[in-house]
Protein backbone atom coordinates (compact mmCIF):
# COMPACT_ATOMS: atom_id res chain seq x y z
CA UNK A 1 0.00 0.00 0.00
CA UNK A 2 1.13 3.00 -0.75
CA UNK A 3 1.35 5.66 2.33
CA UNK A 4 1.09 9.73 2.06
CA UNK A 5 1.38 11.93 4.57
CA UNK A 6 0.76 15.79 3.53
CA UNK A 7 1.73 18.74 5.82
CA UNK A 8 0.63 22.64 5.55
CA UNK A 9 1.66 25.33 7.50
CA UNK A 10 -0.62 27.32 9.69
CA UNK A 11 0.16 30.91 9.28
CA UNK A 12 2.49 33.75 8.27
CA UNK A 13 3.58 35.54 5.03
CA UNK A 14 6.12 36.74 2.51
CA UNK A 15 5.86 38.76 -0.70
CA UNK A 16 8.67 39.23 -3.15
CA UNK A 17 8.86 40.93 -6.09
CA UNK A 18 11.33 39.70 -9.11
CA UNK A 19 14.41 40.73 -10.87
CA UNK A 20 16.55 38.83 -13.05
CA UNK A 21 20.09 38.66 -14.18
CA UNK A 22 21.53 36.50 -16.57
CA UNK A 23 24.34 34.04 -16.02
CA UNK A 24 26.65 31.74 -17.53
CA UNK A 25 28.21 27.90 -16.46
CA UNK A 26 27.48 23.92 -17.70
CA UNK A 27 25.81 23.21 -14.60
CA UNK A 28 22.52 22.89 -16.26
CA UNK A 29 23.70 21.40 -19.24
CA UNK A 30 25.17 18.14 -17.17
CA UNK A 31 22.27 18.01 -14.98
CA UNK A 32 20.43 17.42 -18.45
CA UNK A 33 22.77 14.95 -19.92
CA UNK A 34 22.95 12.84 -16.98
CA UNK A 35 19.30 12.78 -16.48
CA UNK A 36 18.46 11.67 -20.18
CA UNK A 37 20.75 9.00 -20.07
CA UNK A 38 17.87 5.82 -19.75
CA UNK A 39 18.80 3.65 -16.70
CA UNK A 40 16.65 0.96 -15.21
CA UNK A 41 17.52 0.22 -11.26
CA UNK A 42 16.27 -3.20 -9.70
CA UNK A 43 13.29 -2.57 -7.62
CA UNK A 44 13.68 -5.46 -5.46
CA UNK A 45 16.93 -2.96 -3.87
CA UNK A 46 14.71 -0.07 -3.17
CA UNK A 47 11.40 -1.02 -3.34
CA UNK A 48 9.76 1.93 -1.33
CA UNK A 49 10.56 5.49 -2.31
CA UNK A 50 9.91 8.04 -0.24
CA UNK A 51 9.31 11.92 -1.58
CA UNK A 52 9.25 14.74 0.41
CA UNK A 53 8.30 17.62 -1.49
CA UNK A 54 9.17 21.28 -0.27
CA UNK A 55 6.25 23.43 -1.12
CA UNK A 56 6.87 27.21 -0.60
CA UNK A 57 4.45 29.24 1.29
CA UNK A 58 1.69 25.79 0.65
CA UNK A 59 -1.54 27.21 3.06
CA UNK A 60 -3.47 25.09 4.92
CA UNK A 61 -6.31 26.70 3.67
CA UNK A 62 -5.29 26.05 0.12
CA UNK A 63 -5.13 22.11 1.02
CA UNK A 64 -8.30 22.32 1.95
CA UNK A 65 -10.10 24.72 -1.01
CA UNK A 66 -8.13 21.12 -3.34
CA UNK A 67 -10.01 18.60 -0.94
CA UNK A 68 -13.08 19.82 -1.33
CA UNK A 69 -12.38 19.83 -5.12
CA UNK A 70 -11.65 16.34 -5.28
CA UNK A 71 -7.95 16.39 -4.73
CA UNK A 72 -5.63 13.86 -2.30
CA UNK A 73 -8.68 12.23 -2.16
CA UNK A 74 -7.49 8.51 -1.58
CA UNK A 75 -7.24 6.78 1.66
CA UNK A 76 -3.54 7.49 2.19
CA UNK A 77 -3.37 11.30 2.36
CA UNK A 78 -3.65 12.93 5.28
CA UNK A 79 -3.43 16.37 6.60
CA UNK A 80 -1.89 17.63 9.53
CA UNK A 81 -1.21 21.19 10.25
CA UNK A 82 2.48 23.28 11.72
CA UNK A 83 3.05 26.30 13.32
CA UNK A 84 5.65 28.74 11.18
CA UNK A 85 8.66 29.87 12.91
CA UNK A 86 8.42 33.70 13.58
CA UNK A 87 9.06 35.99 12.15
CA UNK A 88 7.53 33.76 9.15
CA UNK A 89 10.16 34.65 6.48
CA UNK A 90 11.13 31.47 3.48
CA UNK A 91 14.69 31.66 3.90
CA UNK A 92 14.88 31.55 7.74
CA UNK A 93 12.12 28.62 8.08
CA UNK A 94 13.80 26.59 5.47
CA UNK A 95 16.87 26.73 7.16
CA UNK A 96 15.20 26.03 10.78
CA UNK A 97 12.89 22.80 8.86
CA UNK A 98 16.24 21.52 7.14
CA UNK A 99 18.62 22.26 10.04
CA UNK A 100 21.21 23.35 7.30
CA UNK A 101 23.98 26.25 7.64
CA UNK A 102 22.75 29.16 9.97
CA UNK A 103 22.22 32.46 7.29
CA UNK A 104 23.24 35.47 8.26
CA UNK A 105 19.45 37.69 8.89
CA UNK A 106 15.81 37.00 8.77
CA UNK A 107 16.25 38.15 5.34
CA UNK A 108 18.65 38.01 2.15
CA UNK A 109 19.09 41.70 3.56
CA UNK A 110 20.03 42.30 7.04
CA UNK A 111 22.10 44.26 9.93
CA UNK A 112 25.50 43.09 10.38
CA UNK A 113 26.71 44.09 13.62
CA UNK A 114 30.37 43.06 13.20
CA UNK A 115 30.21 45.41 10.32
CA UNK A 116 27.87 47.61 11.59
CA UNK A 117 25.89 48.09 8.13
CA UNK A 118 22.98 46.56 6.23
CA UNK A 119 23.95 43.89 4.32
CA UNK A 120 22.23 43.20 0.73
CA UNK A 121 20.21 46.58 0.43
CA UNK A 122 17.84 47.38 -1.87
CA UNK A 123 17.65 45.81 -5.19
CA UNK A 124 20.70 43.97 -4.07
CA UNK A 125 18.94 41.69 -1.71
CA UNK A 126 16.14 41.41 -4.59
CA UNK A 127 18.22 40.04 -7.15
CA UNK A 128 19.10 37.39 -4.64
CA UNK A 129 16.07 35.55 -4.93
CA UNK A 130 16.01 35.33 -8.51
CA UNK A 131 19.94 35.23 -9.55
CA UNK A 132 20.96 32.48 -12.00
CA UNK A 133 23.10 29.67 -10.50
CA UNK A 134 26.01 28.91 -13.15
CA UNK A 135 27.64 27.05 -11.12
CA UNK A 136 28.67 25.09 -7.72
CA UNK A 137 31.39 28.02 -6.68
CA UNK A 138 29.07 30.61 -7.35
CA UNK A 139 25.94 29.71 -5.95
CA UNK A 140 24.88 33.18 -4.01
CA UNK A 141 21.45 31.24 -2.80
CA UNK A 142 21.11 30.19 0.86
CA UNK A 143 22.69 26.64 2.15
CA UNK A 144 19.50 24.96 2.28
CA UNK A 145 19.01 24.84 -1.18
CA UNK A 146 21.68 22.20 -1.40
CA UNK A 147 19.16 19.68 0.57
CA UNK A 148 17.11 19.31 -2.44
CA UNK A 149 17.68 16.75 -5.73
CA UNK A 150 15.36 19.13 -7.69
CA UNK A 151 15.31 22.77 -6.78
CA UNK A 152 14.61 24.76 -9.94
CA UNK A 153 14.14 24.33 -13.82
CA UNK A 154 17.07 26.38 -15.39
CA UNK A 155 19.36 29.03 -14.98
CA UNK A 156 16.68 32.05 -14.84
CA UNK A 157 13.66 29.53 -13.00
CA UNK A 158 13.40 32.40 -9.90
CA UNK A 159 12.81 35.18 -12.73
CA UNK A 160 10.69 33.00 -14.50
CA UNK A 161 8.46 32.35 -11.69
CA UNK A 162 7.58 36.09 -10.70
CA UNK A 163 6.96 36.88 -14.53
CA UNK A 164 4.36 33.78 -15.18
CA UNK A 165 3.80 31.55 -12.07
CA UNK A 166 1.38 29.65 -13.95
CA UNK A 167 3.80 28.38 -17.31
CA UNK A 168 6.58 28.20 -14.80
CA UNK A 169 4.64 25.55 -12.55
CA UNK A 170 3.75 23.88 -15.63
CA UNK A 171 7.50 23.48 -16.87
CA UNK A 172 8.33 22.48 -13.09
CA UNK A 173 5.83 20.01 -12.73
CA UNK A 174 7.62 18.07 -15.94
CA UNK A 175 11.13 18.45 -14.90
CA UNK A 176 10.25 17.27 -10.92
CA UNK A 177 8.38 14.17 -12.51
CA UNK A 178 10.75 13.38 -15.06
CA UNK A 179 13.93 13.72 -12.66
CA UNK A 180 12.43 11.88 -10.03
CA UNK A 181 11.38 9.05 -12.50
CA UNK A 182 15.23 8.67 -13.17
CA UNK A 183 16.27 9.03 -9.44
CA UNK A 184 13.86 6.21 -8.18
CA UNK A 185 15.59 3.85 -10.25
CA UNK A 186 18.33 3.91 -7.72
CA UNK A 187 17.50 5.99 -4.29
CA UNK A 188 14.97 5.32 -2.27
CA UNK A 189 14.83 9.26 -0.92
CA UNK A 190 14.29 11.63 -3.30
CA UNK A 191 13.97 15.91 -2.18
CA UNK A 192 12.16 18.44 -3.97
CA UNK A 193 11.66 22.41 -3.81
CA UNK A 194 8.90 24.22 -5.60
CA UNK A 195 8.58 28.14 -5.58
CA UNK A 196 5.66 28.69 -7.23
CA UNK A 197 2.92 28.20 -5.31
CA UNK A 198 4.04 31.12 -2.72
CA UNK A 199 3.96 33.04 -5.83
CA UNK A 200 0.42 32.07 -7.07
CA UNK A 201 -0.17 32.91 -3.64
CA UNK A 202 1.05 36.14 -3.36
CA UNK A 203 0.43 37.59 -6.57
CA UNK A 204 -2.73 35.78 -8.06
CA UNK A 205 -5.86 34.70 -6.20
CA UNK A 206 -6.27 31.78 -3.88
CA UNK A 207 -8.86 29.99 -6.24
CA UNK A 208 -5.56 29.87 -8.68
CA UNK A 209 -3.83 27.99 -6.35
CA UNK A 210 -6.42 25.16 -5.30
CA UNK A 211 -6.29 24.72 -9.40
CA UNK A 212 -2.01 24.39 -8.82
CA UNK A 213 -2.35 21.61 -6.23
CA UNK A 214 -5.51 20.41 -7.95
CA UNK A 215 -3.07 19.28 -11.03
CA UNK A 216 0.03 18.39 -8.68
CA UNK A 217 -2.45 15.66 -7.04
CA UNK A 218 -3.61 14.86 -10.26
CA UNK A 219 0.48 14.14 -11.64
CA UNK A 220 1.45 12.68 -8.53
CA UNK A 221 -1.55 9.86 -9.01
CA UNK A 222 -0.63 9.32 -12.59
CA UNK A 223 3.27 9.12 -11.87
CA UNK A 224 2.70 6.07 -9.17
CA UNK A 225 -0.28 4.38 -11.48
CA UNK A 226 3.00 4.70 -14.14
CA UNK A 227 5.83 2.15 -11.64
CA UNK A 228 3.54 -0.38 -9.67
CA UNK A 229 7.19 -1.65 -8.90
CA UNK A 230 7.66 0.53 -6.49
CA UNK A 231 5.50 1.77 -3.04
CA UNK A 232 6.18 5.97 -2.79
CA UNK A 233 5.06 7.81 0.19
CA UNK A 234 4.72 11.18 -1.10
CA UNK A 235 5.55 14.20 1.78
CA UNK A 236 4.32 17.88 1.59
CA UNK A 237 5.85 20.14 3.26
CA UNK A 238 5.86 23.60 4.11
CA UNK A 239 7.92 26.61 5.24
CA UNK A 240 4.37 29.14 6.14
CA UNK A 241 0.72 28.89 5.32
CA UNK A 242 -0.78 32.03 3.56
CA UNK A 243 -3.49 33.94 4.85
CA UNK A 244 -4.86 35.44 1.48
CA UNK A 245 -5.61 39.31 3.20
CA UNK A 246 -5.11 41.94 0.65
CA UNK A 247 -3.05 44.86 1.80
CA UNK A 248 -4.49 48.31 -0.15
CA UNK A 249 -1.98 50.67 -1.39
CA UNK A 250 -2.26 52.81 1.57
CA UNK A 251 -0.99 50.28 3.97
CA UNK A 252 2.03 49.87 2.90
CA UNK A 253 4.46 50.83 5.73
CA UNK A 254 7.38 52.69 5.11
CA UNK A 255 9.14 52.12 8.35
CA UNK A 256 11.78 54.67 8.44
CA UNK A 257 9.30 57.01 7.66
CA UNK A 258 6.98 55.84 10.91
CA UNK A 259 9.90 55.58 13.24
CA UNK A 260 9.87 59.27 13.90
CA UNK A 261 6.24 59.54 14.60
CA UNK A 262 6.66 57.67 17.63
CA UNK A 263 9.87 59.61 18.92
CA UNK A 264 12.09 56.66 17.55
CA UNK A 265 14.71 57.87 15.07
CA UNK A 266 16.00 55.61 12.54
CA UNK A 267 19.63 55.03 11.26
CA UNK A 268 21.79 53.59 9.54
CA UNK A 269 24.63 52.19 11.70
CA UNK A 270 24.64 51.71 15.39
CA UNK A 271 28.31 52.74 16.22
CA UNK A 272 29.38 55.84 18.34
CA UNK A 273 25.40 56.72 19.52
CA UNK A 274 24.40 57.07 23.03
CA UNK A 275 21.83 55.51 23.99
CA UNK A 276 21.17 58.38 27.10
CA UNK A 277 20.35 60.79 23.76
CA UNK A 278 17.04 58.89 23.14
CA UNK A 279 15.92 55.49 21.62
CA UNK A 280 16.85 54.85 17.95
CA UNK A 281 17.07 51.70 15.74
CA UNK A 282 18.73 49.86 12.24
CA UNK A 283 15.69 49.25 10.41
CA UNK A 284 15.79 46.69 7.49
CA UNK A 285 12.91 47.03 5.41
CA UNK A 286 13.58 44.94 3.06
CA UNK A 287 10.99 43.79 0.66
CA UNK A 288 7.03 43.74 1.03
CA UNK A 289 6.95 41.14 4.33
CA UNK A 290 4.14 41.69 7.29
CA UNK A 291 6.98 42.09 9.69
CA UNK A 292 9.96 44.09 10.60
CA UNK A 293 13.59 43.95 12.12
CA UNK A 294 14.85 46.20 14.27
CA UNK A 295 18.09 46.86 15.78
CA UNK A 296 19.07 48.72 18.59
CA UNK A 297 21.70 49.02 21.81
CA UNK A 298 20.43 46.20 24.24
CA UNK A 299 18.99 48.85 26.92
CA UNK A 300 17.34 50.50 24.51
CA UNK A 301 14.65 47.37 23.57
CA UNK A 302 12.03 47.71 26.12
CA UNK A 303 11.68 51.68 25.10
CA UNK A 304 12.61 50.99 21.21
CA UNK A 305 9.82 48.22 20.97
CA UNK A 306 6.98 49.68 23.52
CA UNK A 307 7.01 53.27 21.40
CA UNK A 308 7.50 51.31 17.54
CA UNK A 309 4.12 49.06 19.41
CA UNK A 310 2.25 52.11 19.41
CA UNK A 311 1.59 52.84 15.60
CA UNK A 312 -1.58 52.36 14.18
CA UNK A 313 -0.39 49.47 11.72
CA UNK A 314 1.08 47.50 14.40
CA UNK A 315 -0.49 44.83 16.46
CA UNK A 316 2.30 43.43 18.46
CA UNK A 317 6.03 43.98 18.92
CA UNK A 318 8.42 41.52 20.81
CA UNK A 319 12.57 41.94 22.36
CA UNK A 320 14.38 40.47 25.09
CA UNK A 321 14.45 42.42 28.43
CA UNK A 322 17.88 43.26 29.81
CA UNK A 323 16.19 42.87 33.32
CA UNK A 324 13.03 41.50 34.41
CA UNK A 325 10.36 43.86 35.68
CA UNK A 326 10.05 42.15 39.08
CA UNK A 327 12.40 39.14 41.07
CA UNK A 328 11.46 35.74 40.13
CA UNK A 329 13.32 34.64 43.14
CA UNK A 330 15.59 31.97 40.99
CA UNK A 331 19.41 31.72 41.57
CA UNK A 332 20.01 30.61 38.31
CA UNK A 333 20.10 33.33 35.09
CA UNK A 334 16.95 33.35 33.23
CA UNK A 335 16.48 34.40 29.94
CA UNK A 336 13.65 37.35 30.20
CA UNK A 337 11.26 38.30 27.13
CA UNK A 338 9.13 41.21 26.80
CA UNK A 339 5.55 41.63 24.23
CA UNK A 340 4.25 45.34 23.77
CA UNK A 341 1.16 46.16 22.45
CA UNK A 342 -0.40 49.63 22.19
CA UNK A 343 2.41 51.42 23.72
CA UNK A 344 2.19 49.06 27.19
CA UNK A 345 4.31 45.71 28.30
CA UNK A 346 1.24 43.32 27.80
CA UNK A 347 3.49 40.16 28.74
CA UNK A 348 6.72 39.57 29.95
CA UNK A 349 8.01 35.71 30.85
CA UNK A 350 11.31 34.03 31.59
CA UNK A 351 12.53 30.74 30.64
CA UNK A 352 15.06 28.22 31.87
CA UNK A 353 17.24 27.25 29.54
CA UNK A 354 18.73 24.42 31.56
CA UNK A 355 15.58 23.39 32.60
CA UNK A 356 13.51 23.87 29.61
CA UNK A 357 10.71 26.17 31.72
CA UNK A 358 9.07 28.62 31.46
CA UNK A 359 8.16 31.52 34.09
CA UNK A 360 4.79 33.01 33.78
CA UNK A 361 4.14 36.16 36.20
CA UNK A 362 0.71 36.87 37.60
CA UNK A 363 -0.72 40.35 36.67
CA UNK A 364 -0.27 40.22 32.89
CA UNK A 365 -2.44 40.95 29.75
CA UNK A 366 -2.93 37.44 28.99
CA UNK A 367 -6.21 38.11 27.69
CA UNK A 368 -4.99 40.14 25.21
CA UNK A 369 -2.55 37.51 23.89
CA UNK A 370 -5.52 35.45 22.92
CA UNK A 371 -3.66 33.27 26.16
CA UNK A 372 -6.01 31.38 28.80
CA UNK A 373 -6.49 32.91 31.51
CA UNK A 374 -6.32 29.69 33.41
CA UNK A 375 -2.39 29.74 32.78
CA UNK A 376 -1.77 33.02 34.92
CA UNK A 377 -0.64 32.75 38.51
CA UNK A 378 -3.06 34.33 41.17
CA UNK A 379 0.51 35.66 42.35
CA UNK A 380 3.97 35.72 41.75
CA UNK A 381 5.29 33.26 38.84
CA UNK A 382 3.51 29.73 37.17
CA UNK A 383 6.32 27.67 36.21
CA UNK A 384 5.33 25.70 33.12
CA UNK A 385 7.78 22.79 31.07
CA UNK A 386 8.08 23.92 27.12
CA UNK A 387 5.59 20.71 26.53
CA UNK A 388 2.88 21.72 28.55
CA UNK A 389 2.74 25.37 27.78
CA UNK A 390 3.40 24.53 23.87
CA UNK A 391 0.20 21.99 24.48
CA UNK A 392 -1.54 25.01 26.19
CA UNK A 393 -1.33 27.82 23.57
CA UNK A 394 -1.19 25.92 20.12
CA UNK A 395 -3.89 27.41 19.13
CA UNK A 396 -5.62 30.49 19.04
CA UNK A 397 -4.48 33.84 17.35
CA UNK A 398 -0.93 33.40 18.38
CA UNK A 399 0.09 29.72 18.01
CA UNK A 400 3.18 28.71 20.08
CA UNK A 401 3.62 32.26 21.22
CA UNK A 402 6.21 31.87 23.41
CA UNK A 403 8.66 29.52 22.05
CA UNK A 404 8.19 31.41 18.27
CA UNK A 405 9.27 34.46 20.21
CA UNK A 406 12.47 33.17 22.29
CA UNK A 407 13.56 31.25 18.93
CA UNK A 408 13.10 34.29 16.87
CA UNK A 409 14.74 36.37 19.02
CA UNK A 410 17.64 34.84 19.30
CA UNK A 411 20.45 33.18 16.94
CA UNK A 412 18.45 30.52 15.52
CA UNK A 413 18.86 29.25 11.48
CA UNK A 414 20.17 33.18 11.66
CA UNK A 415 23.90 34.15 12.70
CA UNK A 416 22.40 37.81 13.81
CA UNK A 417 18.70 38.26 14.74
CA UNK A 418 16.82 41.00 15.04
CA UNK A 419 16.62 42.95 18.99
CA UNK A 420 13.01 44.21 18.10
CA UNK A 421 10.63 42.39 15.99
CA UNK A 422 7.78 44.29 15.11
CA UNK A 423 4.40 42.45 13.57
CA UNK A 424 1.84 44.12 11.44
CA UNK A 425 -1.86 44.15 12.25
CA UNK A 426 -3.76 42.51 9.27
CA UNK A 427 -4.11 43.82 5.94
CA UNK A 428 -0.50 45.68 6.67
CA UNK A 429 2.84 44.76 5.23
CA UNK A 430 6.43 46.94 4.81
CA UNK A 431 6.71 48.29 1.63
CA UNK A 432 10.01 47.78 1.68
CA UNK A 433 12.38 49.55 -0.64
CA UNK A 434 11.66 50.91 -3.79
CA UNK A 435 12.67 49.96 -7.59
CA UNK A 436 14.44 52.92 -9.40
CA UNK A 437 11.42 54.59 -11.53
CA UNK A 438 8.97 54.54 -8.32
Amino acid sequence: MIRIRLQSALVGSILVVAAGMVGSGCDWVHFAFMNSIPFKGDPSKNPVVRVYLAIDGLSVYSVRDAMARGAFQTPEWHLSTSIAPFPVTSDANWTRILRAPAIDGHELEYYDPISDQIRNKGILGLARHVLPVPSESLDLGSPYFKAFDYRADGYLHGFAAYSDAHLSIAASLDNLFYTLDGRAETASVFTAYLLEVDVLGHLHTRSGVADALMNLSRRIERFMQRHPERQFHFTLLSDHGMDFMPAPQSNLVVIGDELPKVGVTPVQSLAGRDPRQGPYAVPVPHTRVSYVSLHTDSSLVPEVAGRVSRLKSVDLTVGRLPSPPSDPGVARPLEWYGIWAEGQLALYYGFDAQRDEYYLPAGQNYERLNVAAALAPVSGFRVISDDELFAAVRRGRYPDLFYRIRSGLNPVGVRFPADVLVSFREHYVSRGFSLPGG
